[in-house]
């Protein structure tokens, strides 16, 4: 089975380019779009499985789960103009006209790229803040010892996705060493984050999600998700394979001491897995 992850891939590139042509053509006129559809956002920070769950999203074909349409990567600041709107922006990456038969349409949302100094960013945050028609997702991992160690390991590697053998990394390469100051203030600003945007987001229609209860039980959690988002629920799946699996103890060189210098923290319980 080890082609399925390869397979599953694929499918989801094809789509893509399909919905490509599709919005292509709408927009010229050559076919009819609709715009009856659940709108959401999936909120969260990095190492999360964000990606893990927008592929499962994109295998029903009611769904289009987008990427980081605020991310640096897709939108970089030095290239927004001073009259940019996000508005029309939004409509134009995501909540544009669709094929019928989709009935749900979002995009993933880090919490730092909705605002944080940049205005088109902060823009965007106040919009999705003021709609509450949009669905929010939120996408947590409890726990942030993983999440930190992986970025960790995806920051040196580069390697940030894996599906079966593409991107695999040997143990070896993935051992690393954490500090204690490091752990504890990113433990605290992500808690932060997360507190934040449930304040925010408050009167929204929210669903909150963890990693470990996709993976650890992702049938029910995914029909969840699709019910959530006003759609049938089917039977899902994703290319992504899990880039971690490895004990802590395993892929941190210092564990013994990070553990004891955890102990009787509220983040003692990270070491138990």
């Amino acid at each position: 089975m080890k082609l399925k992850p390869l397979y599953l891939l694929a499918t989801d590139r094809l789509r893509k380019n399909w919905l490509k042509l599709h919005k292509a053509a709408i927009v010229n006129r050559l076919a009819r779009g609709q715009r009856h559809y659940t709108r959401f956002v999936i909120l969260c920070t990095g190492r999360v499985g964000s990606n893990m769950v927008t592929s499962y999203l994109n295998s029903n074909p009611a769904i289009v789960a987008k990427g980081e349409i605020f991310g640096q990567h897709h939108l970089p600041a030095s290239k927004v103009p001073a009259d940019f709107d996000v508005k029309r922006y939004l409509e134009s990456e995501a909540f544009h006209d669709y094929p019928r038969g989709i009935s749900a349409v979002g995009f993933k949302l880090f919490y730092t790229h909705a605002k944080r100094k940049l205005p088109h960013r902060n823009a965007m945050w106040k919009l999705i803040e003021s709609d509450r028609s949009i669905k929010i997702i939120h996408l947590t991992r409890e726990n942030l010892m993983r999440a930190y160690l992986s970025k960790v390991i995806a920051d040196r590697t580069a390697k940030w996705t894996q599906s079966g053998i593409i991107n695999a990394v040997s143990t070896d390469e993935k051992r690393t060493e954490l500090k204690y100051e490091d752990c504890r203030q990113i433990f605290v600003q992500v808690e932060s984050w997360q507190n934040e945007a449930n304040s925010t987001f408050g009167e929204h229609d929210v669903l909150h999600v963890t990693y470990e209860k996709i993976t650890a039980d992702p049938d029910p959690t995914l029909a969840t998700i699709q019910k959530f988002l006003e759609v049938q629920p089917r039977s899902l799946s994703s290319f992504h394979t899990r880039q971690n699996p490895e004990p802590l103890e395993t892929l941190i060189e210092n564990y013994a001491a990070l553990k004891r210098q955890f102990a009787g923290t509220r983040w003692s319980h990270f070491f138990e897995d």
